[in-house]
């Protein structure tokens, strides 16, 4: 059996939306799995972002996903040779590592004789993740909110705005998600814990009824955007020459470093990304912006025949 998925990269948080909510991007990483009768024909190519890091490796986040698919179904998982083509950047926030994790969980729910059940895919991916605002829409396509309660996690899928459109500036930098976690705190003021959800509820309700006018109100954070953006050279400056070019809102995406400019309409989005590069120069660090479009799919796979 022959394989291949492609899986969708993912912003999340949106500001005020922390571990909830969570959009597809039309950018994706690509993953095949074959099985080989000879175990010593098995290992792992890797081409795209992040081929020197981990050609070769059988411990990425796709490996992970390939073995909790093969334990969740009582199965032996069968020798494999595994192409990694990536085009997400890793540690960007654009969800790279749930692409592996998604993506690995599907194709070896697949090879080991399981079906395509989306919802227990789900599941198995916010418990690896830990937090589903990535996973959820990796898996479902669109814009959705989620919530993990203890072992169930939810996911409801939002109706797009048709006007939106994404531009992901990512400057030349790497954050550790799980350093960017640990630097959140612990507690936080009754005001600010109330403006939290406020702006969240807010939030949910303007992308659902396409609302995009009230984005730049709805996406106000408390929580976490300016101990990440303390990390991120250029972030406050970066920011506002977005908004000055046109963007309605520029949350960061994810843990960061990658800042999402929120536009409506394609127009804006070639001078949103030009400002936005120019102002991390300016700071002295290097970036890439990229227009994106929101993924209405999430991961789509087929059979490769010979």
């Amino acid at each position: 059996m022959h394989l291949e998925a492609l899986v969708p990269a993912t912003t999340s948080n949106l500001g005020p939306g922390f571990d909830a909510v969570g959009m597809a991007l039309q950018l994706c990483n690509r993953f095949e799995v074959q099985v080989v009768d000879d175990p010593r024909s098995a290992g792992t190519e890797v081409c795209g972002l992040g081929a020197n890091e981990l050609q070769g490796r059988q411990d990425t986040p796709f490996h992970v996903g390939l073995r909790h698919a093969a334990a969740a179904l009582g199965r032996p998982l069968p020798p494999l040779r595994v192409l990694l083509d990536n085009a997400v950047p890793m540690g960007s926030g654009l969800g790279s590592s749930s692409t592996a994790i998604c993506g690995g969980l599907l194709l070896g729910r697949l090879i080991c004789g399981g079906d395509d059940d989306r919802e227990a895919l789900l599941q198995q991916a916010a418990a690896l993740e830990g937090h589903p605002d990535n996973a959820a829409p990796c898996l479902l396509g669109g814009l959705v909110v989620a919530c993990q309660d203890g072992a169930t996690t939810a996911a409801l899928r939002l109706p797009m705005p048709a006007a939106l459109c994404c531009v992901a500036v990512t400057p030349a930098l790497s954050l550790s998600t799980a350093l960017m976690r640990a630097a959140l705190p612990a507690q936080l003021p009754l005001a600010d814990v109330v403006a939290q959800g406020v702006h969240a509820t807010l939030l949910g309700a303007a992308l659902a009824l396409g609302r995009l006018d009230l984005l730049a109100l709805a996406t106000r954070d408390r929580l976490h955007e300016s101990v990440r953006g303390a990390h991120i050279p250029g972030f406050l400056a970066a920011r506002a020459a977005g908004l000055a070019a046109g963007a309605l809102a520029v949350p960061i995406s994810g843990a960061g470093p990658t800042l999402i400019a929120l536009c409506d309409g394609d127009s804006a989005c070639a001078g949103v990304g030009a400002a936005m590069v120019a102002a991390f120069e300016q700071s002295g660090i290097g970036a890439q912006a990229r227009t994106l479009r929101p993924r209405a799919e999430g991961i789509v796979w087929r059979k490769i025949t010979p």
